[in-house]
């Protein structure tokens, strides 16, 4: 009896960890939507001014909900939440040779910065084989989508505010919410923290509550400053983004580079020794103005910025009169260089870009899929359920419950690893039911077989499970196998189907041949059945 309750413990434990892996799912996607609407019907009929104020707050919290639970949670596919897939090619024709080899990158860079910005939930963007661009932007609809693309990248310098001005203008900040909102408790400072001497953060959750008080800030209270943010980083373990305060007018723009390109760093100091830099070089023209504003600022940081994110905020070492800069890293690898470099050549497209393929999945028709797809799983497992108990009486109600255990721990298992679930993954999930059922099947044909040689029922099921055991490992190790290639060689759709069958099979194994095991147990020491309803 020890052996099995060690088993069942180890089923329960199981269980309540799938629910703690899929409650952020299950808030994220039924609880949180209804909870905004709700809110927002409240916000059109509120009546005064603290009254709408509240409700706005409540609303804020609940979208730094959704970032964290978002992390947490299964992802839907483009096919199910709708949304955009564009493929995007670059025109080489007036561009040299090695121009062209980067243009990708640079386009590439260009475009993510700008996506990042808007804050949309798993967006893909990559590089493909042929060289163009592929984007999927779930949740954005066709005209959100091409104005995001179609915009032209901003590229500029600006000078970093020492500390103790940031400092100075966080609390004049302070001031202004505090007789702007006098019941509200929350201070802007309080969500800024700083990181190193000269460096702020923000965590991720709190940014939403951060950008809409700078958006309500009247002019006159940043003056020549303006507030603006580093790209999403990890910091001791959290998600944070770097605050900066920088000049509203840039000293130069990415009109005034010439070229980013990459090298060794090969200066006196030791602690640079094999690393990688970033050489600038400016135009003509503008050389002599960034000598003259590096040589007033020796000292301070100049901020790279591009679509109003700060990509990098290098310290000025000292007066500049060549035109030519150097931006160091710290970093051995040289991808992180790679990246400054293609960001500072990135102010602007460098080529025209033109939308060679274009599909809209309207959110309708997303809605539409997931619950076509619900309505088919719910259908055939109902029907699987019956059949199995009017078939195979107690034992159908056993093989009943590993199927729920089957699909329940699948989608734990895509919550666990941050999956994604898509249509063809929602047919996995239907096939899965098949195969469970089917190992069900050999089992209790295995079973009867030994009850019919005039074996008792305990010495039955345990002959039965050994005899059907190297069968269904069998079966589901080579679909894997199968499943596996498909991964490997497909891409898309075909990869969210062979993701889904693959953790379902692997599930089905744990369920058939352990859980189905464990119960049996359970109900013939439990109960002596003379003969057993199979």
């Amino acid at each position: 009896m020890k052996g099995i309750r060690f088993k069942i413990f180890f089923i329960v434990l199981l269980f309540f960890l799938a629910v703690y892996s899929l409650y952020p799912t299950y808030r994220f996607y039924f609880v949180l939507p209804s909870e905004m609407k709700k809110l927002e019907r409240q916000l059109a009929n509120a009546k005064t001014p603290n009254e709408s104020l509240a409700i706005q707050n409540q609303l804020l919290e609940i979208k730094k909900e959704r970032i964290r639970l978002h992390k947490k949670s299964i992802h839907l596919g483009l096919d199910l939440v709708g949304g955009m897939h564009l493929l995007l090619e670059i025109d080489k024709s007036k561009l040299s040779p090695q121009e062209a080899s980067e243009a990708v990158d640079r386009a590439l860079e260009v475009i993510r910065n700008r996506i990042d910005q808007f804050g949309v939930f798993e967006p893909i963007i990559q590089k493909t084989a042929e060289g163009r661009i592929l984007i999927q932007l779930p949740g954005v609809d066709r005209e959100r989508a091409k104005s995001l693309i179609g915009q032209t990248a901003q590229l500029e310098f600006s000078l970093v505010a020492e500390p103790n001005v940031a400092r100075e203008l966080f609390k004049k900040i302070d001031e202004y919410v505090q007789k702007l909102k006098p019941t509200d408790t929350t201070k802007f400072s309080d969500k800024i923290f700083e990181i190193e001497p000269s460096d702020f953060g923000c965590e991720e959750e709190d940014l939403p509550e951060v950008e809409n008080i700078i958006k309500s800030l009247d002019t006159t209270i940043l003056g020549e400053w303006q507030i603006l943010f580093g790209p999403l980083e990890s910091y001791q373990g959290r998600r944070i983004r770097r605050v900066y305060v920088v000049k509203r007018e840039p000293e130069i723009t990415g009109a005034s580079v010439a070229s980013a390109e990459i090298h060794p760093y090969s200066g006196m100091e030791t602690g640079l020794a094999n690393t990688w830099v970033v050489g600038l070089k400016l135009k003509k023209a503008d050389a002599r103005k960034f000598a003259s504003i590096t040589g007033r600022n020796v000292g301070k940081r100049l901020a790279i910025i591009l679509d109003k994110t700060v990509r990098s905020a290098p310290v000025i070492k000292e007066r500049i009169p060549s035109g030519e800069a150097m931006i160091t890293t710290g970093e051995i690898n040289p991808d992180k260089a790679k990246e400054i470099a293609i960001v500072i050549k990135s102010g602007a497209l460098p080529a025209p870009v033109f939308i060679s393929e274009e599909r809209s999945v309207g959110p309708t028709l997303g809605q539409d899929a997931i619950n076509k797809g619900i309505r088919v799983i719910i259908l055939s497992a109902i029907i699987v359920f019956i059949f199995m108990v009017i078939y195979y009486n107690l034992s159908g109600l056993i093989a009943d419950i590993c199927l729920f255990l089957n699909i329940f721990f699948l989608l734990a298992l895509l919550s666990t690893l941050r999956g994604t679930l898509t249509l063809p993954g929602i047919a996995g999930i239907a096939l899965t039911i098949g195969m469970g059922v089917d190992a069900s099947i050999l089992i209790f044909e295995r079973i009867r077989e030994e009850l019919r040689s005039g074996k008792t029922p305990l010495t039955a099921v345990d002959a039965g499970f050994k005899r059907a055991t190297v069968t269904i490992i069998d079966a589901n190790l080579t679909t894997i196998i199968t499943a596996i290639v498909l991964y490997w060689l497909g891409t898309g759709p075909i990869r969210g189907f062979a993701t889904t069958l693959i953790i379902g099979l692997l599930v089905n194994l744990f369920t058939a041949i352990f859980v189905a095991r464990v119960l049996f147990e359970i109900i013939l020491n439990q109960f002596q059945f003379k003969r057993l309803p199979i």
